[in-house]
Parts: C-alpha cells; structure tokens; sequence
C-alpha cells in the first residue's frame, strides 16, 4: 500500500470537499461505511484525501492504493487536521430484484454498466422506489431454493437461498416510482445467503434486529454468515434440526384424493401436524363438498382469516393444487409475497373451460393432472418449498410485530391518548382525514413516524387494521339508533319462515374486539367451532345435573338438537342456539325451551373457554372506534345508558367500572379501558355550544381550524391561492363566526395536479362544486353578502362570480297596476350566479385585491 504524503494541509482538504460539490462524487467513489463531515456535509474520506494530494502535489492519488476505515493513515490525516470521521448512518438497506419476467432477462449487467436501476412493473413497488434516499445502500439480489451442496447439515431439506450480485449506493432518485441512479460494484462471483430471504421485487431492511444486523454486514461489509444463528433459531430449528428423513406426505394425499370420491365426511385417521404445521382436512359439511381441501395452518393463521399452505381437489376435471391459500371472507393480515402464478380461476378456464365454484382467485404454487399420476418426490419437494416459504413471511411478520409492539408500547406510557376525543371545525379542515392519522398514532405509532409522509401506505395500514378489527368507523346521522350502534333485533329468513335475532352494533363488537385482541377466545367463535364439530358428528355433553346426552346440529341454523340418553324414546329436542350464546354469555333470556340442554352446552362453552383462556382481560392492545359526524346524531338515543360507561373512571378494570345488562340480549356489559373513542364534528352543522352537555363532559375536544399555512407558496396562474382563502375567511367572520369559514381542506387536491391546466381546472370546479354552494347555504341565499365575501362588488362585471342584474323587471307589467307591492319586493336587487367568470384568473385574483 502506498503512503500518504505528510504535506497534505486542512486547507487542501477543504479544497478538495469544495471540488467535491462542483463536480459531484465519481462513480464508484462513494464511501460505504465512514463519511468525513464539513459543515455539515457529508464526504468520501478517501476521495477527499486523494483530491486533497491534487492541491498539496499535484497528482491525485490513486484510491484503491491505501486503505480507508479506523485506525488508517487516511483517518488519522483527517482527524489530525481537525476533521471529524463518523459511521455512516442507515435507515434502510435495500434489496432489489433484477429480472422482472420471470428470470428470462436478468438485467444485473446492464444495471452496473450505466449506474441505474429500474422498477420493472408500473403498478407495483413505485411507493417504496420513491422512499429510497440518496445515501442509501443498495443491492441486486435474486431467490431461489437449494437441496444439495449447502455449506451446512440440512437433514436432506430444501434451504432459502439469496444471492447477491451487486452492491452500491444510491446517488440520486428521480421521483417517479421507478428510475434510480446507483454507483454499482459488480461482485466477481454472486454470494450465497441462507435462510432469511424475501422473494419480492424490493425488500427494505433496517438494522436492530441479530438477523437484519447479520444480513447487512454479510451484503455489505464482506462478513460471513453465522449458521448456527438461524440453524438455532425458533422459525428454522425445527426444518433444519435432526430429522432421520424428510416428511412423505403422498400416502396421505393419496388417502384424500381416494376419499374424495366416496361421499365420506369423516376426516379422523388424518395426520395432525405436518413440519410443525396443523393439519386441516375437509370433505364438505352436512354434503360433500366440490372441492374438498387440506390446510397447513401455523399458530394463529386460520382457513376463516389468515394464509397457509393448501391443496384444493376440483373432483369435476380431476385437478389437483397446491395452493398459496388465503381465507375468502375475512381478509388476512399478512399475504403472500410476489405470488406470480396463475388464479384457479385462470388455469382452469385456460386449460379445461371450466368455472370454478369456488376459490376461483386463490393463485397457484403447483398444478397436478391426475391422470398423469403423482410424482412421490416432487410433490414432497413441492410441499417443503411452500411450507417453508410460508415460514418465512410469517416470521418476517412476527419480528415486525414484535418491533412494533415493543415501541408501540413505549410511545403510549410516555404520551398517552385521550380515551375520548372529538375533532371539531369548520368543513374542509382536514378532520376525517386526520382521524386516520390519530388513529394510527394509538394502534402503531412507530410505523405512522415511519410513513408520516407516505398518505398511501398510512391508508393501506388503516384499511389493513380494519380487516383486523382494531379500528371500527360508522357514520351518525338522524336516523341512527341504539339497535345500530349498541345491539337490536333484526329479522331473518330461514327455510322460508323468519327469525329474530339480537345482533350487535358498531360500538358492541369494538368492545367485544377488545376483548379478542387479550388473547380470549370469543364465545361467538367457540359456537362456531362447536356447531361444526357436531355437524359432523354429535357430542356426548351433561347437562347441569349430570345428565348425559347428545347434541347434533342439522343444519336449520337457529338450534341444536338434543337426544337425551336416559330417554327411551330418544327422540331429538330443540335448544336455541342464541340462547346458549345468550347464557354462555352470562345472561338470563326469557322463555328458554329445553332448559337444561341449553346450560348444559353454555355450560361446554364456558368451561372450554376458562381452560384456554384463564382470565378475561381487556387492558391489551388498543381497538379504535370512529365516530364521523358525531353531532348529527341524537346522542341519548344513540349511546343510551352507555354514555356513563364510557368515562374512564367507569370503565372495565378501574375502582369504579359500572357493568350493565343490555337490553336485548341480557348480557352483562362493561366498556373495555382500551377502546379509544374518536369523534369528528362539524361546526357549521351545530355548534359546540348546543353539543349535548352529557357528551361534552366526557369527551376532549381538539379544534381544527383552516391552517392557511400548508397553502403558502401553492400559485394557480398566478392566484395566490393562501392569501385568497385567508381574506374570504375574514370577510366571512364579519359576517358570521368562525364556525363557518372555509377549511384548507378544499385546496389540497390542487398540490396533486402536475399542469397549470389542470390545476385551474380543478380550481374551477372547487369554486363551482363547493365554495359557492356552501356559501350558498351559510347566508342563505343572501347574494348581497356572497358577493361581498367574493369581492364582485369591486370586480368588472365579467370577472363577478355573481352578478347583480341591471335590467330592472317591469313590476306592473308583472303584477298588474292595482298590485300592492311591499316595499322590499319594490326596491329588491335581482342576482345571478356568472359561471362564465370560474375561467378567469382575474376572478379569483380580485377576491383579495380591488
């Protein structure tokens, strides 16, 4: 290596940082680890020294001729002239793919040769493309799996593999969701990762954890990849581990397939774990299904909401898949990543014209013609890789959660939320769209501070908390009711007759969610699970004397039938399937038939429940409720007797908690104390002042006025746009009161558009779709005071948005002349709206200047 000459000056190296900012860091000379910081600007070290010898000597050095990092003679210049050296700091690493057909053009070449990176897809990625930083770290990868030749003892299983083919750092984005421009280095040989890989386009990872740690030094620094760290880890011990041979699932698929064609329901004798996986296995309920299937389920993934590994079986082509699985009705949580493959629905219409029943969308891992017979090997290779893929987006899953959690957690005690609290102001003030925000700050705060600037995934994370129960939105108007929000009856049709049931509103499954997300099975889902079990075949209980018999469900939806075994006759009764809800649940329902079969089930339920699930708690994860326009509901109709449940001090686990019965079902009832309330109020519709007096005791109010100030520099053919809200907000405060101006809210759409054309053109309907009609309403129909808000008064005619008419009407001719006219029909003005003036700048430009 060579030395570095000791007559390289402070004064140089400053000369060589300014040269730096002209001309830009060269390809391949951006530092990756260390920057040298100036004025607060960051430097390569080493490129800063080798320019510096320019000015000292008159030849740069040649970078690759000494070493840069702690301890070097490149340090130890800087800091010896008074430089500070620092570690580079990260937020994200990211991971980036290279081929975007399906492997058949790997564009890694092309990438290194002209310092880019492209987003392959228009549709997808251009979000987090855009939250890539200048500064940021860079990798080309690409996934795939591998059986032989591991560098570790893999008991004959198939390992994750990541390769990385080249690293860089990002010296600049273009903003569009897909152009970035990179300083590559090209590895002579791709490196192999194991275990801890992520098959979609664009994986970003930050730092903090043992295994993001691990993989960023593995891709950046050069450092080798500690097996035993992930060989010992609880989401791979048990593939990798010491296994005498791997899992053979064809003679239990073989079994599936052979049982399918009988008409059998039954689904005992099958395997009930596979690669620590439970097993599911369905033939229909009550009748035999068209396509029966077999589930892989980890721990907290259900067939009713969640993903797993499946095969569905369509009997009518004789085709069998090996599925990504994911329930129907409820949306999961977490999805599968990159899923390229065909949907059912696709495959089968493409290959046999035939419609799918069901499952049409759910996309394919593996297609299997059944008349070809099935290969005992691939099909457990096919089974492993997606077993294993599942893993590993849960686990990727889980690690997050538990990040998340842990800081979620912190945020709270330091900074708690209000429990209650109304968002209150004029119209357009940004208050329903704050409450997104607000309402991630309680569930997850570290992902909003994250995202703060990225509206599309804050939503996407809202929407995804909605699917999960954690937030609940409903909207009061005049007709809700107490049966809407807390619980009513509603009728059904059943086999032709009608039932009435209790069913729950908004505010009761917010509570109930709360109650959930504390680890407690639902009694609601206990039934369910209950009444499928014994669909399928009856289960001996007791009822609360000891008596035995059987209970069995046929299918009519409102009751089991009990067959008591003391009874000769054994004739089947009936017990309402609402009324073991409603006792399971603590209540006493009126007019119970068959008494005792109904406790004795409640009874089943109860017990399940004690057992596992110990304790009813409520204090856990919190559930938001929004309630939008709060106000234009009767609120002691619509909250009822609830309206003191919801003060903290009454809520489920304080010294002073208040349980009701509800009227309806009878259940006891208590507010849980980590439902957060948030309420949204438009003053123009009523003001606080006239807010029902009980509401505003227990509730916090926020004020949301127009915050004119995220409008400053926003210019629409050379309207300032701030400045004309801020004068016709005043103007209406003369006139009215605060409560009625005119939010921010209305102008935000127009930072959107990317032409002045398009901007005016957007301006134009906002004036003609929003801000003359709510002025309209605000002085109704007073077009004197309209006019003065707009300014018309002082404007040319054609720029007036209303005009007073000129032409007088002639009244005797109108009315006759023996009409007495009051006198203000006699001296009133004749006014009409000049739409022809929303295509003039001038219009709009001459509401705050005469």
């Amino acid at each position: 290596m060579a030395e570095i000459p000791n007559n390289i000056s402070s004064n140089d190296l400053v000369k060589a940082m300014e040269r730096i900012d002209a001309e830009g860091v060269p390809p391949n000379a951006h530092s990756s680890t260390y920057d040298v910081v100036y004025n607060g600007k960051s430097y390569p070290p080493k490129l800063v020294v080798a320019w510096a010898n320019a000015f000292a000597n008159g030849k740069e050095l040649d970078r690759n001729s000494f070493n840069g990092g702690q301890g070097t003679e490149c340090f130890k210049l800087l800091e010896r002239q008074g430089f500070q050296v620092q570690p580079k700091k990260h937020a994200s690493y990211w991971f980036v793919g290279a081929s975007f057909d399906g492997g058949a053009n790997d564009r890694t070449d092309e990438f290194c040769e002209t310092g880019t990176w492209e987003n392959g897809y228009t549709d997808k990625y251009l979000d987090d493309v855009n939250r890539i930083k200048v500064g940021d770290r860079i990798a080309i990868k690409s996934t795939y799996t591998k059986k032989k030749n591991l560098p570790f003892e893999a008991n004959g299983n198939t390992a994750s593999v990541m390769a990385i083919k080249a690293t860089g750092v990002v010296t600049e984005n273009e903003g569009d969701g897909s152009h970035l421009k990179v300083d590559w280095t090209k590895l002579p040989n791709k490196k192999e990762w194991f275990f801890y890989t992520q098959r979609e386009t664009i994986w970003e990872v930050k730092p903090g954890d043992p295994l993001t740690d691990a993989l960023i030094k593995f891709a950046f620094d050069d450092q080798p990849q500690d097996f035993n760290l992930f060989l010992n880890h609880k989401f791979w011990s048990d593939r990798f581990g010491d296994h005498n041979e791997a899992i053979d699932y064809l003679p239990e698929l073989e079994k599936f397939l052979d049982q399918a064609k009988t008409g059998e329901l039954a689904t005992k004798g099958y395997r009930k774990q596979v690669y620590g996986l439970q097993v599911k296995v369905s033939f229909g309920q009550g009748y035999p299904a068209r396509v029966p299937w077999i589930s892989f389920l980890e721990k907290g993934q259900k067939t009713s909401q969640g993903i797993y590994p499946g095969y569905l079986y369509f009997k009518d082509v004789e085709v069998l898949f090996l599925t990504y699985g994911s329930s129907e009705e409820n949306p999961p949580s977490v999805t599968w990543q990159n899923v390229d493959g065909p949907s059912c629905r696709e495959y089968l219409s493409e290959h046999f014209s035939y419609e799918p029943p069901r499952y049409g969308q759910t996309k394919i891992f593996k297609a299997y013609d059944l008349k070809d017979g099935l290969d005992r090997e691939q099909v457990n290779e096919d089974l492993f890789e997606l077993v294993q893929l599942y893993k590993n987006v849960l686990s990727e899953e889980s690690m997050t959660q538990e990040v998340s959690s842990l800081g979620t957690s912190e945020r709270n005690v330091l900074n708690p939320a209000p429990l209650n609290s109304i968002l209150y102001g004029p119209p357009g003030t940004g208050k329903t769209y704050n409450t997104i925000n607000m309402a991630l700050s309680i569930i997850d705060p570290d992902f909003l501070a994250a995202n703060e600037n990225n509206r599309a995934s804050l939503k996407e994370r809202f929407d995804q908390l909605m699917h999960d129960d954690r937030i609940h939105f409903v909207t009061f108007h005049q007709s809700f009711s107490y049966e809407d929000f807390v619980e009513g009856i509603k009728a059904s049709t059943s086999d032709g007759g009608i039932r009435y049931d209790v069913a729950s509103g908004v505010f009761k499954k917010a509570c109930q969610a709360c109650m959930m997300e504390a680890g407690t099975s639902d009694i609601d889902s206990l039934l369910s699970q209950l009444i499928e079990e014994v669909a399928e075949k009856p289960k001996v209980l007791k009822t609360p004397t000891g008596k035995e018999f059987s209970v069995s469900y046929r299918g009519d939806n409102t009751t089991f039938t009990c067959t008591p075994h003391s009874s000769e006759e054994k004739r089947g009764l009936p017990a309402s399937i609402e009324h073991v809800r409603q006792v399971a649940l603590g209540a006493k329902p009126e007019n119970v038939y068959c008494k005792s079969y109904v406790n004795g089930i409640a009874q089943y339920l109860t017990d399940f429940q004690d057992r596992i699930a110990p304790q009813r708690k409520f204090d856990s994860e919190p559930v938001v409720l929004i309630i939008d326009e709060i106000n234009r509901g009767n609120i002691s109709s619509i909250f009822g007797e609830l309206i003191t449940l919801i003060e903290p001090s009454k809520r489920a686990g304080s010294e002073e908690s208040i349980v009701v019965t509800l009227p309806y079902s009878k259940e006891p009832f208590e507010v849980p104390g980590n439902l957060y309330i948030i309420g949204t109020m438009n003053t123009a519709d009523r003001s606080l002042a006239l807010m029902d007096t009980a509401l505003r005791r227990r509730f916090d109010f926020i004020e949301m006025m127009p915050d004119i100030n995220l409008l400053d520099g926003l210019y629409v053919h050379d309207i300032d746009i701030a400045k004309m809200l801020k004068v016709m907000n005043q103007r209406i405060e003369v006139f009215y009161d605060r409560e009625h101006t005119l939010g921010h809210a209305f102008f935000m759409s127009l930072f959107e558009e990317k032409t002045e054309h398009a901007k005016f053109a957007r301006l134009r309907e906002i004036f003609s779709t929003k801000i003359i009609p709510l002025l309209e309403e605000y002085f109704f129909e007073d077009w004197q005071k309209i006019r003065l808000v707009l300014n018309d008064h002082n404007k040319k005619s054609e720029f007036q948005f209303v005009r007073e008419q000129t032409d007088e009407y002639d009244l005797e001719k109108l009315f006759g002349t023996n009409a007495e006219l009051p006198l203000d029909i006699e001296e009133s003005s004749i006014f009409s709206r000049n739409d022809s003036a929303l295509s003039f700048s001038e219009s709009y430009v001459g509401i705050y200047e005469s």
